[in-house]
């Protein structure tokens, strides 16, 4: 209904992030539209966001998040991000340092000029 397309991780890894990015770009009119990006932290690896209600395994890197934000960045229409799921009361501290770490991370990217 609202054609919104997913693409898995092996996707992205077999096609390379940038391809999709590019294909992203173009199929939903980026240059031209207003663009919100829900980040959902489950969706990374563990390793790098493991205080979050279900993890994925073997998931996306902060490194991949960060070239996604920084090529949505690039049409000038980036309008507004949150992210979601982080739960500080999943994980030890450290766990929770991590986490914090990741997201601090993307928000930098993303404020930054």
């Amino acid at each position: 209904e609202h054609n919104v397309r997913n693409y898995t991780k092996e996707e992205i890894i077999r096609r390379g992030s940038s391809t999709i990015i590019s294909e992203l770009i173009e199929e939903k009119q980026l240059l031209r539209h207003p663009v919100h990006i829900s980040f959902d932290i489950d969706a990374v690896d563990p390793s790098e966001c493991p205080s979050t209600g279900t993890t994925a395994k073997n998931g996306i890197s902060i490194s991949n998040v960060v070239k996604l934000i920084n090529r949505i960045k690039e049409t000038g229409n980036l309008v507004s991000v949150d992210i979601v799921e982080f739960n500080p009361l999943i994980g030890t501290e450290k766990d929770v340092e991590k986490t914090v770490e990741s997201i601090m991370r993307v928000i930098k990217e993303i404020v930054s000029e």
